[in-house]
């Protein structure tokens, strides 16, 4: 919060400027949002952070896949198998998305 001049947390919360504040041109063009997180990150906690994502991308129509790692904090980042993250581009390329047309 002191880089970014922030008072409070909850002034942070008020500030309408985030990206989580902007969610809509990424639904209306069906952007799909993949997010590994650890469930015990102290630093950018699940719940206050992708949660509130995730449910709101969820509202407004977008579709987001969540993977948490039990226990994990904020690092390391990814998988150590990447077979899930393969599964989802896959599941979200071109040619697969023009196979439901």
């Amino acid at each position: 919060m002191k880089v970014f001049g922030v008072a409070s947390k909850a002034e942070a919360i008020a500030y309408n400027g985030n990206p989580i504040d902007n969610l809509i041109p990424l639904v209306e063009n069906h952007v799909p949002i993949l997010h590994i997180y650890g469930n015990a990150d102290d630093v950018v906690p699940w719940k206050e952070n992708t949660g509130v994502l995730a449910k709101r991308y969820r509202q407004m129509g977008g579709d987001i896949t969540l993977i948490g790692k039990p226990g994990c904090d904020h690092h390391p980042h990814g998988l150590s198998d990447p077979v899930p993250v393969v599964d989802f581009i896959l599941r979200h390329t071109v040619l697969n998305r023009m196979d439901k047309v």
